[in-house]
């Protein structure tokens, strides 16, 4: 009797050891699988991170790259703006040979900024002479006796201004000044103008 109810005991032992085994072995399979989702998901969100990163890189890039192009166009349009000065101071000396006489011209800014003056012969506007008259100061500029007007470029905190001034006459020998202010129409007679015009 006694070995019977051992042996009972023992069966039943190997059923709960059994069912058990099956209870445990199935439910870390659930929990590896939920784990695996978490797995998926993190990998998920680090292809959306990596994703992410490289669109911002390639904007980072494509922004860079239009800031070289830009930096490009302005270097090939000061170059171009260089040779049309240079050109321009040629046939500025060449004016001297083809008038009677020469005058002076001084150029006072009280604009309260710098300003980029360009003395333009009227008879010809290909022919002219740029000088940088910083705030405050004056320059003299050698003219041919002849009808002339400026072109002005001030420079201000948000960007540059620019203005065409009347025309004037100087006779040969004569000294005159033109006082440069910002204001259009100041004592000299000016209008604005776009930078294409400059």
């Amino acid at each position: 009797m006694l070995k019977r109810k051992t042996l009972i005991w023992i069966i039943g032992c190997v059923y709960v050891g059994i069912f058990f085994c099956l209870f445990v072995n199935y439910s870390p399979s659930v929990t590896n699988n939920s784990g695996g989702e978490a797995t998926a998901k993190a990998e998920e969100e680090n292809q959306h991170s990596q994703d992410r990163s490289a669109h911002d890189q390639e904007k980072a890039d494509e922004a860079n790259q239009r800031s070289q192009d830009r930096s490009v166009n302005d270097q090939a349009n000061e170059d171009e703006q260089l040779l049309q000065d240079l050109r321009a101071e040629d046939q500025w000396k060449e004016r001297f040979a083809a008038v009677s006489g020469e005058a002076y011209l001084t150029l006072i800014n009280q604009s309260g900024m710098d300003v980029l003056v360009k003395v333009v012969s009227a008879g010809n506007q290909d022919s002219y002479t740029t000088v940088h008259v910083r705030d405050n100061s004056s320059e003299e500029v050698k003219c041919p006796a002849e009808n002339l007007f400026l072109k002005m470029r001030y420079q201000t905190p948000e960007g540059f201004q620019y203005q065409k001034g009347d025309r004037f006459y100087l006779a040969t020998d004569s000294k005159a000044e033109i006082t440069l202010h910002k204001v259009v129409n100041g004592n000299y007679g000016s209008k604005a103008i776009r930078q294409n015009e400059f």
